[in-house]
C-alpha cells in the first residue's frame, strides 16, 4: 500500500515538475522578447507606438506565467 502511495507522489511531483520547468521557458522567452524590444526602442530603431502593443502582450505572458508557476507551486 505504501510503496503505490509513494509511486503515485513520485509520478505527481514529476508532472509538477514538468509544468513548472514549462512555465519557466514561457518566462524566459517572454524575457529574452520584452528585452529585445526595449533594446530596439532604446537605439531607436522602433517607436513605441510600433512595439506598445506587443509590449503589453508579452508583459501579460509573463504575469500569467508567474501566476500559474505560483499556483503549481501550492499545489
Amino acid at each position: 500500500m505504501a510503496a503505490m502511495i509513494n509511486e503515485e507522489i513520485e509520478q505527481s511531483s514529476g508532472l509538477l515538475g514538468a509544468r513548472l520547468s514549462g512555465i519557466d521557458r514561457e518566462l524566459a522567452d517572454a524575457r529574452a522578447r520584452l528585452n529585445g524590444l526595449y533594446n530596439a526602442l532604446e537605439t531607436g530603431k522602433i517607436a513605441l507606438d510600433d512595439i506598445g502593443p506587443r509590449i503589453r502582450e508579452l508583459k501579460a505572458r509573463q504575469e500569467e506565467g508567474a501566476q500559474q508557476g505560483e499556483s503549481s507551486d501550492r499545489g
